[in-house]
């Protein structure tokens, strides 16, 4: 585990010369299934792409500034989908079916684009959907990138509580939103595919690894995402700072994911 120190230079260096050398990215968007999705495409023909996966319940427009900033310093490809029944997507959202649809939308893209490999940035609950897409893909998930990951499942009662707030705060998907039917997903989720479980058996390079979270968020406990970490292959980089669960300091994501990138990932 690392501070964010030893990024330092390559921050500077990200936010002196991003404006300079970012190629701007074409959009587009298009439906798979039932699901929303929205791409950044690289200027030129790319092996890799990377994939956003977003958290629980969605906010319209989060981290779209930080998938276009790699697709346009990296120059490859950038999708994020959107899942069911949130977001701009269509039908009933399910805590299973997120994890199972991104599947089936990593391996369409890797199939019909022909992508060496993929790389996941997985935000809150989007951790625990790409710790298992890892799992499932194996060798041709690349980097895996999480934003105060989601990995400590709560328990039915918590579960239910976290679920009606949710329900009362975002009437927009109130009716996509069947409370007990996500509590038992959510326990089956921890029986079956919970990340620290998952995080045991992964075999892949330490410097394939960003782990990042603020000591200021107060939707994923900081000692939860530290023990994730430290569950994670010898040499993983996790990186606290004093930021929120939405990152707000966007400026030092950006700086801090891209400086990564660059630094470690493309080793």
């Amino acid at each position: 585990m690392v501070k964010l120190g030893k990024y330092l230079t390559a921050i500077l260096w990200m936010i002196t010369s991003f404006e300079n050398e970012a190629k701007p990215a074409m959009f587009e968007t298009f439906n798979f299934g039932k699901c929303f999705v929205q791409v950044y495409k690289s200027s030129s023909p790319a092996d890799e792409a990377y994939l956003f996966l977003h958290g629980f319940p969605a906010v319209r427009g989060k981290n779209e500034d930080l998938a276009e900033a790699i697709a346009e310093t990296v120059d490859k490809d950038v999708y994020l989908i959107h899942y069911e029944g949130l977001g701009q997507s269509k039908g009933d959202f399910s805590f299973s079916r997120s994890i199972e649809a991104s599947k089936d939308f990593a391996e369409y893209l890797l199939q019909k684009n022909r992508y060496q490999k993929l790389h996941l940035v997985g935000h809150s609950w989007g951790g625990l959907v790409a710790v298992n897409l890892k799992y499932f893909l194996r060798e041709k998930i690349g980097e895996l990138i999480f934003m105060a990951p989601f990995t400590n499942l709560p328990n039915e009662e918590k579960a239910r509580a976290i679920l009606n707030y949710t329900k009362a705060e975002y009437p927009n998907i109130a009716d996509h939103l069947d409370v007990e039917k996500l509590v038992l997903e959510l326990s089956q989720i921890r029986e079956n595919s919970h990340p620290w479980k998952i995080a045991k058996k992964l075999d892949m390079s330490p410097n394939q690894i960003l782990i990042l979270q603020g000591l200021n968020d107060d939707e994923v406990e900081p000692r939860d995402t530290r023990y994730f970490a430290e569950l994670m292959p010898a040499g993983s980089t996790y990186i606290e700072s004093d930021d929120d669960h939405g990152f707000s300091d966007r400026l030092r994501l950006k700086s801090t994911v891209l400086g990564w990138i660059e630094e470690e990932g493309q080793k």
